[in-house]
């Protein structure tokens, strides 16, 4: 796999490179992110970018669909949905990506000075 920059992989995708990039950014600046966990960051990424697909999808076709036979049946884009919302749910809290999950951090912010919070 080839590195551009500390960080930053050629293997993403242009929408999972953007989410990593915007992500990256204030995660590193509040020092909620460590170099440790970029890998973390570009899997969640990588599922943002599955779950935004095929939520496209559903919305495009609806939840039910049908089928060359005539069979109604639930879109198979929801399962995707589904397991991409469930493995975003886990990066969430391990990359501390949601209130709850920073409730009670101190925030390393470099660029604060004493007395502002």
């Amino acid at each position: 796999m080839r590195r551009s920059r500390a960080g930053k992989s050629k293997s993403l995708s242009e929408k999972t490179r953007k989410e990593f990039n915007r992500l990256r950014s204030a995660l590193f600046r509040f020092g909620f992110l460590k170099k440790a966990d970029l890998s973390m960051l570009k899997a969640y990424c990588r599922a943002y970018a599955r779950w935004e697909e095929a939520r496209s999808e559903v919305t495009k076709l609806g939840t039910i669909i049908g089928t060359k036979k005539g069979k109604i049946i639930a879109n198979p884009c929801l399962a995707v949905e589904n397991k991409a919302m469930e493995d975003l749910k886990g990066f969430i809290m391990n990359l501390r990506l949601s209130p709850l999950s920073r409730a009670g951090m101190k925030r390393n912010n470099p660029s604060m000075t004493k007395g502002q919070k």
